[in-house]
């Protein structure tokens, strides 16, 4: 816990947590939290209509920010990724020249770090930016109906509170990708399928 990292990172996750729990506790003892709502009776097919839905709607968002980060970063990291390839070939032209230059050598291989660094970075923000595109995409794929938690419901939602969770969550749930949600698909069969083969059991007993 030494590492200054360290504990920003833990100082931001305390922060939050009491944010969030004051937050509730207030709403609470001002009596604004609305009631629970009833969940419908879930069954397989309920869960894989709304996965499934937000699968196909996830897949669509994927395709949708892979064109938008090529335009706008496609350019700049081919032109990094270039120098790179120049960079290389200059060092295995030194290291191919007899007698070698050990100082232009170190000169070169020190560019070439520098340039991988550059690269790094540049991925690392593309990243960001992915995640930022593909929240905002999601959130507002979910503003406009595309919502999951609402699916669940037997009835509709008793106030905006839960249909701002629901944008939240199933906004979040579409930035995570087809792959997360392929996994959430995953994990419910393989629920249904133990709770099937219990009551199998059961019966037969």
């Amino acid at each position: 816990m030494n590492n200054p990292f360290c504990r920003r990172n833990l100082f931001v996750s305390v922060l939050v947590l009491a944010v969030a729990i004051g937050g509730v506790a207030l709403l609470i003892h001002q009596h604004v939290v609305p009631a629970a709502v009833p969940f419908a009776n879930l069954d397989l097919q309920t869960a894989l209509n709304v996965l499934g839905g937000l699968f196909v709607v996830s897949l669509m968002t994927e395709r949708a920010i892979e064109v938008i980060i090529s335009i706008l970063r496609d350019a700049d990291a081919q032109e990094i990724d270039g120098a790179i390839k120049t960079i290389t070939a200059s060092l295995a032209d030194a290291n191919a020249k007899m007698p070698k230059d050990q100082a232009a050598i170190d000169a070169i291989t020190l560019d070439l770090a520098n340039a991988q660094k550059n690269l790094d970075a540049y991925r690392i923000q593309t990243k960001e930016i992915t995640y930022c595109i593909s929240f905002s995409l999601g959130v507002a794929m979910a503003m406009v109906g595309v919502r999951g938690l609402h699916g669940l419901l037997q009835t509709g939602p008793a106030s905006g509170w839960f249909s701002l969770v629901d944008i939240v969550v199933t906004g979040a749930v579409i930035a995570g990708g087809s792959d997360g949600i392929h996994q959430m698909i995953n994990a419910v069969l393989d629920v249904f399928s133990m709770v099937s083969n219990q009551a199998a059991k059961k019966s037969a007993s």
